[in-house]
């Protein structure tokens, strides 16, 4: 009972990190028939900060996740902190929701005609009757994963927090996509690739090495006595089990120590009352 507790509980925090970090990260922009697509950025925190002085804010940005928090008001795609060490203060900025669609950037400041796509997220915490508003822009930039231009602003008393953003993932012509641009093996493909190989070099070289010099008399031919190292891996399967086995008792016996201790209590309470 207990194992399947905790399994369960793993389980169901796995589940709430999938949804979390691998919700809707793409986009068809509202006024556009050209999407976004930032699934490659999904879960990546950007760092951006502000002018202020002499304590300039930091700020946390989770694409496309909820992955930041502040003290009591649970978790944000979007956290302020101050630098003042004089002050303990953090703000939720926005919370990440998949429905809210960017559109088409269309400020003063010459839109990139490539691609530039502004998203906002009505949804902070509490600023004097009204919520904090995120706005982040995404423009294109041909080659760059990732760039913070400028600093933070905020709108005038309004409690909205404008940042821009250059990535690749924004250019509308030849839009990149995680697949075309996962042109590299994982780590794990290639501890793969080196553990095969280093298998077949062992067979090979150790089969070579025996019949040379440990089983000159059998030769080449001689398949089964040319095995390097052939009592280990018979060996090995039986030792294998063997742990297995000892493993099992030892789970086992954790599991049921709550219910052997209270027969154990039952044994000598049942002694004591018949003397």
């Amino acid at each position: 009972m207990m194992c399947n507790r905790l399994l369960s509980i793993i389980l169901s925090i796995n589940l709430l990190n999938i949804v979390v970090i691998n919700g809707q990260c793409a986009w068809t922009a509202q006024n556009v028939s050209q999407g976004l697509d930032l699934s490659c950025l999904a879960g990546t925190v950007i760092n951006l900060n502000d002018s202020a002085t002499p304590f300039p804010h930091l700020y946390k940005f989770s694409i496309c996740a909820n992955a930041e928090s502040c003290p009591g008001k649970g978790s944000a795609m979007v956290a302020q902190d101050s630098t003042n060490p004089d002050e303990d203060l953090c703000f939720v900025l926005g919370k990440y929701e998949g429905s809210i669609a960017p559109k088409i950037y269309d400020g003063d400041d010459s839109p990139n005609a490539n691609g530039d796509f502004q998203f906002e997220y009505p949804n902070g915490g509490d600023c004097g009757g009204r919520s904090r508003t995120w706005v982040p822009r995404f423009t294109c930039e041909p080659g760059t994963e990732f760039r913070v231009a400028g600093d933070v602003t905020e709108r005038t008393e309004t409690c909205v927090y404008d940042a821009q953003i250059f990535t690749k993932y924004a250019c509308f012509n030849g839009q990149t996509s995680c697949a075309a641009d996962d042109s590299g093996l994982s780590g794990g493909w290639i501890f793969i690739i080196i553990l095969v190989c280093g298998l077949f070099a062992y067979c090979v070289f150790g089969y070579i090495v025996m019949a040379l010099t440990v089983n000159k008399a059998g030769g080449f031919g001689d398949f089964g006595n040319n095995i390097p190292n052939k009592s280990l891996w018979v060996n090995c399967i039986p030792l294998v089990m063997a742990g297995c086995s000892v493993t099992k008792d030892f789970l086992v016996g954790l599991t049921n120590r709550g219910g052997s201790d209270k027969e154990d209590t039952l044994v000598e309470e049942s002694a004591g009352n018949e003397e």
